[in-house]
């Protein structure tokens, strides 16, 4: 989403702007595509840790790259520095005489449930993906955490800020919520072990049981990812189906209506740049409660509750909190909407991003 609306963004101010783009194909969809003014390659790929890491099957990517390199590019882009095109993009823009940036999203290392995974993926962080980022002509970063990670754990100290954002016109929010009951709680995003939705589903778990809230609560959680099905079965044996609900992977779309019947946001998450997720409840007026990590701090230190990762009950206090003052955090919850509006709508940070890459 950043990628598309970050270019959408661009071509819609700059119409001589032509974008094309490579990526993965992870789930059989067609080799070539043409999405709003984008056309779209894909090439094969193997699932290293299905719906996280992909790895291209050499020779299609070559045969790719070769059929694309007559396109005369000017500048090419990657992002996220543990994907594969991270150790060749900067390669590939040298031999076409292109301009090559790296858009950087990460604080951290890799968080996952298997050590080896973990152990592997800082190893690779540390050499060949740290190697690579120095060797891009322009390097973005999008939060100061990012940037201090980068500049202090990476050694890569040409980076230049520039907040990641969102089309923040999308996302209206509601008063109606105000005074409606149950307490409407909402995660929406990916469903893997790092995001900490296990201890939300336990926080929430306890608060039914405990009935120490005002008024009932009820959890959406919306998303797709490798722990849904665990997530479902947790949820069916401690037959919590009519307060809990599972919503799957649902569109783009979608996002902004669910937005608008929530009260409270909350991302459990263990390891965050500026997540996005956090931005779009923001920008919708929810009352946010997110782990401080990554760059959250810098989306919601004002206006939101900040937790410490990692705990079922910092969990909990923090929706015992908003029961028990509900009014103060939703006015909080409306200056928070207007700071992201102001912050983070991507009119002015596209045009930051567009002036930086196509200066010489």
């Amino acid at each position: 989403m950043y990628a598309q609306e970050l270019l959408s963004s661009i071509e819609s101010s700059h119409p001589d702007v032509i974008i094309d783009v490579l990526t993965h194909n992870t789930n059989k969809s067609q080799n070539f595509e043409t999405f709003q003014r984008f056309e779209i390659t894909r090439v094969p790929a193997l699932a290293i840790i299905p719906d996280q890491f992909y790895l291209s099957h050499p020779i299609s990517l070559i045969k790719t790259l070769f059929r694309l390199a007559k396109n005369d590019y000017d500048v090419v882009i990657t992002q996220t520095r543990f994907f594969e095109p991270t150790w060749w993009v900067w390669l590939f823009a040298r031999i076409i005489k292109a301009k090559s940036v790296f858009i950087g999203h990460g604080t951290g290392f890799v968080s996952h449930e298997s050590k080896l995974v973990r152990v592997i993926s800082r190893f690779i962080d540390k050499t060949i993906s740290a190697w690579s980022v120095k060797r891009y002509d322009k390097v973005i970063v999008i939060s100061s955490q990012t940037q201090q990670f980068f500049e202090k754990t990476l050694k890569v100290t040409n980076t230049t800020l520039i907040p990641g954002g969102i089309n923040t016109q999308l996302f209206t929010g509601s008063s109606e919520r105000e005074n409606t009951r149950p307490l409407v709680i909402s995660y929406i995003g990916r469903l893997i072990e790092a995001k900490g939705l296990f201890l939300l589903y336990d926080a929430v778990k306890n608060l039914l049981k405990d009935k120490s809230l005002t008024r009932d609560i009820k959890l959406n959680i919306a998303g797709s990812g490798p722990i849904y099905n665990e997530l479902r079965s947790r949820i069916a044996k401690d037959n919590l189906q009519n307060s809990i609900k599972m919503h799957g992977h649902i569109t783009y779309e979608s996002v902004p209506a669910l937005l608008k019947n929530t009260h409270i946001f909350i991302n459990p998450s263990f390891n965050e740049g500026l997540p996005r997720n956090v931005l779009e409840a923001s920008a919708s007026g929810c009352i946010v409660i997110a782990t401080d990590v990554g760059s959250t701090r810098d989306i919601i230190d004002s206006f939101g509750i900040l937790i410490k990762p990692h705990s079922v009950e910092a969990i909990m206090n923090a929706i015992k909190k908003v029961d028990n003052d509900f009014d103060r955090f939703q006015s909080q919850g409306k200056n928070l909407k207007q700071y992201v509006v102001d912050t983070f709508d991507w009119n002015s940070i596209s045009e930051k991003v567009y002036i930086l890459i196509s200066n010489q």
